[in-house]
């Protein structure tokens, strides 16, 4: 017998609940992710303390200016930010400067906006030399080691157990080493700090007779950064961290030994991915790329704190090296799905859920049309 109007129709509305049920239970498809030209890499999802990514995060490298994030939460935990510091000569170590001149007294704040925006060494020193001070004290010298020692003290209460430092600016010298998961670590705890998450984020800053403007260019011009820092040495090569907020979720991404526009572009490319395993809810496991040969760890000897000036040398190679453009590299910056290296999640994928209501309301529109047209 052939089945009648109504029967055909249940049988339609049964086979179509069916078909959604199915698609809705088939598991959501996950963004492959990117490859990288930086040598350690991580992605730290702060709040809950979850790795989504990691590329050789405990390879114990120098962290070169990234140790400049402890300096400022060190100086923000031992002094006000309205200390006033007189710069002395010694201060002017060379390198990356905020351009301070002898002779001449600032805040502590505006040294921190000096110390982590154009992340100057002079900057670093004076800081280090006058928050370390304690009456009595001999020399200079005397206020830095007490400042490295706080700096020592304080990677070691937070269990960074590939962190030590030699001094408060981040140039080579044996002994000062961090790691990426150190490095994520310190900057979520850093972040939580009101005052340095005002300078860390803040793109350009005039004060006190200086101007500058922040080394990180992805704020202010990709979607959800909101702090970051550089740094460049011989021993890490280029080195970025960036902290991002995005649906809830405060994101620090490190990446380290790479070249100025591979930082960038590996930068970009890990926020796209992590952006969309957020939205389509896909995070499982965290992402472990194998530690690729050029990224063995380094074998670092502890050593005493190194006098400034001893160190003062040590990054002018890769300064002029990292100053010229990579051949081809890709700069571009802006929102998500800029065109940077990574794979990203097609379309459709990521709009998955849409695709289903909208095909779902396309059935029940054919079948009341059925019934009722």
């Amino acid at each position: 017998m052939r089945a009648t109007s109504p029967q055909r129709s249940r049988r339609v509305l049964i086979l179509t609940t069916l078909l959604l049920i199915v698609l809705l239970l088939l598991p959501m498809p996950v963004a492959a992710a990117p490859s990288l030209a930086a040598g350690s890499a991580i992605v730290l999802d702060v709040a809950s303390g979850q790795i989504l990514f990691e590329q050789a995060s405990g390879a114990v490298i120098a962290p070169a200016s990234l140790t400049k994030i402890m300096t400022a939460l060190v100086a923000l935990e031992h002094a006000d930010p309205a200390k006033r510091i007189a710069i002395v000569p010694g201060d002017l170590v060379g390198e990356a400067s905020m351009g301070l001149r002898a002779g001449e007294s600032l805040s502590l704040e505006t040294l921190l906006y000096g110390l982590l925006l154009p992340s100057g060494n002079d900057a670093a020193t004076a800081i280090a030399r006058g928050v370390g001070a304690r009456p009595g004290d001999a020399s200079g010298a005397a206020g830095i080691a007490r400042f490295v020692g706080w700096m020592n003290e304080r990677a070691a209460g937070l269990g960074l157990s590939a962190t030590q430092y030699v001094n408060s600016h981040g140039l080579d010298a044996d002994g000062h080493r961090s790691s990426a998961a150190d490095l994520a670590r310190l900057t979520g705890i850093a972040w939580t700090n009101p005052t340095f998450a005002r300078i860390f984020g803040t793109a350009s800053y005039t004060g006190e007779g200086h101007s500058m403007r922040h080394g990180n260019r992805l704020i202010g011009q990709y979607d959800g950064v909101v702090g970051g820092k550089v740094g460049l040495t011989d021993g890490c090569g280029f080195c970025l961290v960036t902290a991002a907020e995005h649906a809830g979720h405060r994101l620090v991404v490190v990446v380290l030994r790479d070249t100025r526009d591979g930082a960038f572009a590996d930068t970009t490319a890990l926020l796209d991915w992590a952006y969309t395993q957020i939205d389509t809810g896909t995070f499982a496991a965290p992402v472990v790329v194998p530690t690729p040969a050029a990224a063995a760890p380094l074998s670092v000897a502890p050593a005493a704190v190194t006098p400034t000036a001893a160190v003062a040398t040590a990054s002018r190679q890769a300064t002029a090296r990292a100053a010229t453009p990579t051949p081809g590299a890709n700069t571009t910056l802006g929102t998500r799905g800029g065109g940077l290296p990574g794979e990203r999640t097609p379309p459709w994928e990521e709009h998955r859920t849409l695709l289903i209501a909208a095909f779902a309301i396309l059935c029940s529109w054919l079948i009341v049309r059925r019934l009722f047209g």
